[in-house]
């Protein structure tokens, strides 16, 4: 196997070990929606919120985790260029990508705090968190 596909195969491991290890604790994700919604059927758009954060701080989460891999990969690159322009150049690339993709989530996620703010949610003692005593 090549040194890519060795890469590309860990970081898939670890990724699927970060959404097994997710799946286990008791806000997994396949539990997104609250446990009142889900046993009564009855949902409110507090649930629909929270659904929505749920899936936010999942993303941002695995978001995070890619964009270190790659910073990672782009240093070995780097490292392992021994005078080799195309791959000094391939891992100034993958670091630039990287920043660009950072830069990206948390536009996106500006984006999304504030239409949760605009829609009332305010945080852990606002207006939305009856869905968590639910």
């Amino acid at each position: 196997m090549s040194g890519k596909k060795k890469i590309i195969t860990g970081l898939l491991m670890s990724l699927y070990s970060l959404v097994l290890a997710e799946t286990a604790g008791a806000q997994g994700i396949l539990s997104l929606v609250t446990k009142a919604c889900s046993t009564s059927g009855v949902c409110s758009l507090c649930d629909l919120i929270s659904v929505g954060i749920r899936f936010t701080q999942i993303l941002l989460g695995l978001t995070g985790v890619a964009a270190l891999a790659m910073f990672v990969y782009g240093g070995m690159l780097m490292i392992t260029a021994y005078g080799n322009e195309k791959r000094v150049a391939d891992g100034k690339n993958t670091i630039i990508a990287a920043v660009i993709g950072i830069v990206i989530i948390l536009t996106a996620w500006i984006l999304v705090n504030t239409v949760y703010q605009a829609l009332g949610y305010t945080g852990a003692n606002g207006a939305w968190n009856v869905c968590n005593q639910k």
